[in-house]
């Protein structure tokens, strides 16, 4: 169950936000837009929990956890998407609570299963604070400095509990587990929240019953959403969440922010590069037969073919193949529709901008963003995101790609 208090409170003039396989980001009252270009005060509230156990709900620690300073750090390539690092002060100024966690495992900044809640946002005309929810965070680490009478704290996205608890063996499918779906909520639930299966997805698709799962639970998740297809992350409910591949991005698709210059424009800095990395022109699909005895499995390689292309194989670029294998492929025409939805991704000719920007709390990773300067127009996917908690913090940075993710090569 998800615990009431931060976890649930929606932000003061926003509606409730509806899960989606495309971020259209989080909600926000009419007035907010018209605030982040002005001055405004930022407040920043972050709570700490006891995570939950197998038989034990989460536990409010300490409803307020003093920070001084600290950032949220968002990466769409990463397992982990998320990390929080914040400063509090040794004692509290107001209260004189201690916020040393030496020799107490139960301490609210413990390392012991103990997470942190953070809302973010501002202070409206009327007084009322306009907060969003940016998610839970596992306590990594922490460190005391008594020369600066400070804590510094670190968490991380809780897809932590995902990556540490490994399979014992290599095995089959859960014998419950007859869909990608049921196998994703399993694979999924270390976690100890409920996870949530996009209905947009196909929730009826059968797992090949010869699929090898490995022990990394975390990279079994990413192969068995890439054979969906689909993506997993953690949202900011704490919830592991399956949803669609992000869409393509065109210049002429409809943004979820606009980022601009000028008077009245986020825009602080902008920069832009290119590269030949991870820029290919074929993709081999390879996939496994249910039949031990064979010894050879089903694969087929797709290439591009329109004409003219600056990577077309044949070319001055040269043969660039992408090789992709999954158990989860039992069929020649199963591994052609993986080449034919993947090759797509790998042989975009992509551009990433990183982009220096005033803060504004709602924009979360898979925003569809457009940046308009002198420099020109460029319409991405946001794929990672650097945000201050506090107004010293400085400017926040997004940065934009038009190529989604892919997974490592196998």
């Amino acid at each position: 169950m998800v615990p009431a208090g931060p976890r649930t409170k929606v932000p003061a003039g926003a509606g409730t936000k509806v899960p989606k396989g495309r971020c259209d980001m989080r909600p926000s009252s009419d007035i907010y837009q018209q605030l982040i270009t002005t001055s405004h005060d930022v407040v920043c509230e972050v709570s700490a929990w006891m995570g939950p156990g197998e038989y034990t709900p989460y536990r409010l620690l300490a409803a307020r956890v003093p920070v001084t300073s600290g950032t949220i750090q968002y990466d769409d390539t990463a397992t982990l998407r998320r990390r929080l690092n914040i400063t509090v002060p040794i004692r509290d100024p107001e209260n004189a609570t201690n916020w040393d966690p030496q020799g107490d495992p139960a301490h609210p900044l413990a390392v012991f299963g103990q997470q942190l809640n953070v809302r973010i946002g501002l202070t409206l005309p009327n007084g009322e604070v306009e907060l969003f929810n940016h998610g839970w965070y596992l306590i990594s680490e922490w460190s005391v400095d008594e020369l600066e009478r400070t804590v510094s704290v670190t968490a991380v996205d809780v897809a932590q509990r995902i990556v540490d608890e490994r399979l014992m063996i290599a095995r089959g499918p859960w014998s419950t587990a007859k869909t990608y779906a049921a196998e994703f909520r399993l694979m999924a639930s270390v976690v100890r929240t409920d996870p949530y299966v996009d209905p947009r997805l196909s929730i009826t698709k059968k797992v090949n019953p010869a699929t090898i799962w490995e022990r990394d639970r975390a990279k079994n998740l990413d192969d068995l959403c890439t054979a969906w297809p689909g993506r997993w992350f953690i949202d900011d409910e704490g919830r592991p969440h399956a949803a669609p591949p992000l869409p393509e991005v065109t210049p002429t698709t409809r943004p979820d922010v606009d980022l601009v210059s000028g008077a009245r424009g986020t825009v602080v800095n902008r920069a832009r590069t290119g590269t030949r990395e991870r820029l290919y022109n074929t993709v081999v699909a390879i996939g496994k037969t249910g039949d031990e005895l064979s010894s050879r499995p089903p694969w087929v390689s797709k290439s591009i073919e329109t004409p003219g292309s600056p990577i077309h194989p044949q070319g001055p670029y040269g043969y660039k193949p992408r090789f992709y294998q999954s158990d989860l492929l039992t069929t020649s025409k199963q591994c052609m529709d993986a080449a034919k939805a993947l090759l797509p991704k790998v042989a975009a000719i992509g551009r990433t901008e990183p982009i220096n920007v005033l803060p504004d709390y709602r924009v979360e990773l898979g925003d569809v963003a457009r940046v308009r300067t002198d420099g020109g127009d460029f319409t991405g996917h946001v794929t990672a995101i650097t945000l201050p908690l506090t107004a010293d913090g400085g400017h926040m940075q997004v940065t934009l790609a038009n190529v989604p993710d892919t997974p490592e090569e196998n």
